[in-house]
């Protein structure tokens, strides 16, 4: 099993880890284990995609650690909205957003959102339902990122994910 489809285990094993009375902190941080297993997929994709080959797998590490979430999610808004800004709109060969890639970027900005709630917003209650269905939404979204990640617009996805806010001719 990959990093990500462990994190969706655990995700689902701290969803239903009290059965009667779920405790938040179960909850939360089931909530980001989803996250984090659709963020960890994506990064890791996209550095098996960029760097490909044995020789490159030591760099890999240090490249996955160049994405910044707060970067993500904006593209992952842009790309859910059908937004997306014209320089990868060339790439992608003029074609709109598919439906399956606005759903991956749907989940990821949504997952990210909810993470968000999960880890500093102590106000605000988790029930059981509603997890699990978070959880759903993460592993659908990977079960989609399938259909367009070796697509152009599927690689320019990945290449926005990294690079979006740095490079501002793209931008």
């Amino acid at each position: 099993m990959s990093y990500s489809s462990d994190l969706l285990a655990q995700a689902r094993h701290l969803a239903g880890k009290e059965p009667r009375r779920p405790k938040q902190a179960s909850l939360r941080r089931a909530v980001s284990a989803a996250y984090y297993s659709l963020f960890h997929l994506l990064v890791s994709e996209a550095a098996s995609s960029m760097l490909r080959g044995r020789e490159r797998s030591g760099i890999r590490p240090v490249f996955r650690r160049a994405f910044v979430h707060g970067h993500m999610r904006g593209v992952a808004e842009s790309f859910k909205s059908g937004t997306v800004p014209k320089a990868w709109q060339a790439p992608m060969g003029g074609a709109p957003v598919s439906a399956d890639l606005r759903q991956v970027a749907s989940a990821f900005a949504n997952l990210q959102e909810a993470r968000h709630e999960a880890d500093y917003d102590f106000g605000r209650r988790f029930i059981r339902s509603e997890v699990r269905d978070l959880i759903d939404v993460a592993e659908k979204a990977a079960g989609l990122w399938q259909n367009v990640s070796g697509n152009p617009e599927g690689q320019v996805f990945m290449t926005a994910l990294l690079v979006h806010g740095r490079v501002s001719r793209v931008v």
